[in-house]
């Protein structure tokens, strides 16, 4: 440990921000489907604007969005979209948990099963566990 050394440069917020910005707007490219990528983009420009008019930092946010446009061409490149579905579930699991996995998210979805329990009239309970009148195990 005698032989690191910490840097003492002060922290750098506008470059942070511009890094960041230009980082969720990469992210928000290469995740979205097509569909979706028109209003993922136009959304996440708008709200890095407000930010920036909020907190009195539109130059660093105007930065990001220029640095976004010079990377645009790569980025397009290697965009690795996830499913439709899916990207629902990943976005709201980020929103509730801070998470980019979604949980349950290497178990496939049975939906067959899943009708045919509702159809008997069971509904699904917590933890998506299916409750009946009896006990339902799986």
């Amino acid at each position: 440990m005698s032989g690191m050394i910490k840097r003492q440069s002060p922290r750098q917020p506008e470059e942070q921000l511009r890094s960041g910005v230009c980082n969720d707007l990469v992210m928000a490219m290469r995740r979205h489907t097509i569909l979706l990528l028109p209003a993922a983009i136009v959304s996440k420009f708008y709200r890095h604007f407000v930010f920036g008019i909020r907190k009195q930092t539109v130059r660093p946010v105007l930065a990001g969005f220029v640095l976004f446009f010079k990377m645009l061409p790569n980025v397009w490149r290697s965009r690795k979209p996830v499913r439709h579905l899916r990207c629902g579930r990943s976005c709201n699991c980020v929103r509730n948990n801070g998470s980019a996995v979604a949980p349950n998210s290497t178990r496939p979805r049975q939906p067959i099963r899943l009708a045919v329990y509702r159809l008997l009239g069971m509904k699904q309970g917590h933890h998506n566990r299916m409750e009946g009148g009896g006990r339902c195990r799986r």
